[in-house]
């Protein structure tokens, strides 16, 4: 597989990220829902994704592919002021 060719299903990088996500923000993802059901794997890619929190927060997360090695994908995030 040539770097960037794979894709990823959105409806399982709630799941990936939800641990770091909760580290990184004090906050434990309870839905998020993205626009599109695969995301690009090649680094940069970027997706906007709706996501609700146990905290009441709700609004955008942007998701940017920084790396990709295989099937391994690093991701950034940063949630709205919703």
């Amino acid at each position: 597989m040539e770097p960037g060719s794979h894709r990823l299903l959105t409806n399982r990088v709630g799941d990936a990220i939800a641990e770091a996500f909760t580290v990184k923000t004090g906050l434990t993802l309870t839905d998020m829902t993205c626009p599109e059901s695969e995301l690009d794997g090649a680094a940069g890619a970027v997706m906007t994704c709706e996501a609700a929190t146990t905290g009441g927060r709700s609004g955008p997360v942007v998701l940017t592919v920084q790396g990709a090695e295989g099937t391994r994908v690093d991701f950034s995030w940063r949630l709205g002021d919703s």
